[in-house]
């Protein structure tokens, strides 16, 4: 069993390289050429038409091109990849995704929902990661990539909770030790601004209490919180 938490930072390490990737739809992890991104508009013409003028389908491929593509079902995908869930040959569409799920309501009931998704069809299948501090990390437009968006909204009728992950440990706030891997400062705030308050040495270990979206780490610090960057996934390794 993967603990869900191993799930949430794959999620987070794409959202922190997102300019990598760019979202199409039926891509499935491919490299974006013109010659795939022509493939799929070819294989899915009337999505494409319905949705977007010549103009704009240019526009979308003038973005993506020599990025990786994923729609939002290959992005779930590949967090589920990536955290050692699934393999590359089990990747699938949303309806499959959503028919392994044990289905949770709502999708904020603890432990986390793991897996969001709007339903019935009529609405739209669309398909994310929850992550704490009730965000979810999705891809869902042509011509942008990863997004964050905020499940307290209703746009999120479903939760479910994927088979292989153990999501006991998961909860609002799940204490974490990391090692630094070189003299880091310790901040008031996560910004290169804020004030030092003191610094982690190499081979220090700190108790990580969240780590932000922007890459830095929410730190218990001489019983305060305070905040060290671990931007890129450079500074620290949890052990």
């Amino acid at each position: 069993m993967i603990p869900w938490w191993v799930v949430v930072e794959a999620a987070k390490n794409i959202y922190r390289e997102r300019d990598d990737y760019a979202y199409f739809y039926g891509a499935k992890g491919q490299v974006l050429t013109e010659p795939v991104m022509d493939a799929l508009i070819a294989a899915e013409p009337g999505y494409f038409a319905r949705r977007y003028t010549a103009d704009q389908i240019r526009n979308i491929k003038s973005f993506s091109v020599g990025r990786i593509g994923l729609d939002c079902s290959g992005f779930v995908c590949c967090v589920l990849e990536m955290a050692g869930v699934i393999t590359r040959d089990q990747w699938t569409y949303s309806t499959a995704l959503i028919g392994k799920c044990q289905v949770k309501k709502p999708p904020l009931e603890i432990p986390a929902a793991g897996i969001l998704y709007r339903c019935p069809p009529s609405t739209g299948r669309h398909i994310g990661i929850d992550i704490d501090g009730g965000k979810f990390l999705h891809m869902g437009r042509e011509g942008c990539s990863v997004e964050m968006g905020d499940n307290h909204t209703g746009y999120w009728e479903i939760g479910g909770e994927f088979p292989g992950i153990d999501y006991s440990s998961w909860g609002p706030i799940r204490e974490r030790t990391a090692e630094a891997l070189e003299t880091m400062w310790v901040r008031s705030a996560p910004a290169i601004q804020a004030p030092a308050v003191g610094t982690v040495t190499i081979g220090g270990r700190v108790t990580v209490l969240e780590e932000l979206a922007t890459g830095w780490l929410r730190i218990r610090w001489n019983n305060a919180e305070a905040y060290t960057s671990n931007v890129g996934g450079n500074y620290y390794i949890f052990v």
